[in-house]
């Protein structure tokens, strides 16, 4: 009898001493699991994943004026942070926030149309950023601004990712030292075309870059669009030279001039209106094409 109580006490005993390890044990997998997770993101620098830069679209800052505030951010390698509405609801956005600044009122930040992108981790695509982009915002100088040099600061908040993993939420903060000038002093309007990577204009400098690396945009580059127009027109009878166009040139008139039954204006009229729609077909066409990648 006394063995059976011997075995029970050491029985609770252990089961006591379990109970008190076993959270511990616990708390010391999360422990270093979050020591693992720290000393991961602690290798990778945020110069190793993106770069921020802050101008102004003025030289001067008058009292009363408004201008621009730019935030360029430029993500290196194969990162890319979250559109700044993301595709899901547990995703970080991408937020610029500006410091308050006595004299200063700032308007909401204008963020750029996002890509959709398809990644390993998820099994839709993801609205994101890559590259290079800008975020910028209208700021409103009062009237009662004081001359001198004044400081525009603000952060870059993000969650970097890859293909594989993502980074925890950081903040990038960027800082801009601009000079308040008085009333009257003629200011100078600088950096205006790095705005033009902003939402409104990313989707046109994509096509004009494009054209830029064709043959018919290095004509328009050099010539102008009317004269490009005119050099193609007669490159398009240039083309009825070759020999594969000689036997449908006899069909094609002889065919005209049948239906005319010998009137040159109805014989022209035919022509025009052929000659139309084999252009609005191929325009069309090639639209769609050049819409959805493909016929």
């Amino acid at each position: 009898m006394t063995g059976l109580n011997e075995f029970s006490c050491r029985h609770q005993s252990v089961l006591h001493n379990g109970e008190h390890q076993m959270p511990r044990f616990l708390l010391s997998l999360i422990f270093m699991g979050a020591t693992q997770l720290t000393i991961a993101n602690a290798q990778i620098d945020n110069s190793d994943v993106l770069s921020v830069e802050a101008f102004l679209s003025v030289d001067k800052i008058r009292p009363g004026d408004t201008f621009k505030v730019g935030v360029r951010t430029t993500l290196h390698g194969s990162w890319h942070v979250n559109s700044h509405h993301p595709s899901e609801e547990f995703l970080i956005p991408t937020v610029v926030t500006f410091d308050p600044v006595n004299g200063l009122e700032f308007g909401d930040p204008n963020y750029p149309k996002s890509e959709e992108k398809k990644f390993d981790f998820s099994e839709t695509p993801l609205a994101v950023y890559e590259g290079s982009m800008v975020i910028w915002a209208t700021a409103k100088a009062s009237e009662s601004l004081k001359p001198g040099q004044i400081k525009i600061t603000g952060n870059f908040g993000y969650q970097a990712c890859n293909d594989v993993s993502c980074l925890m939420p950081s903040k990038e903060p960027f800082e801009i030292l601009a000079e308040v000038v008085l009333p009257g002093t003629a200011v100078n309007t600088i950096s205006e075309a790095r705005f033009e990577t902003s939402h409104f204009a990313m989707a046109e400098l994509q096509g004009q870059r494009a054209t830029a690396d064709n043959e018919i945009g290095r004509l328009i580059s050099g010539n102008g669009l009317l004269l490009t127009l005119v050099f193609i027109f007669i490159g398009g009878l240039a083309l009825n030279l070759t020999p594969c166009v000689y036997p449908i040139i006899p069909i094609t008139v002889s065919f005209f001039v049948g239906q005319a039954s010998g009137k040159m204006s109805r014989s022209f009229l035919l022509a025009v209106v052929y000659v139309l729609g084999m252009a609005v077909t191929y325009s069309v066409l090639g639209v769609v094409a050049a819409l959805t990648g493909g016929l």
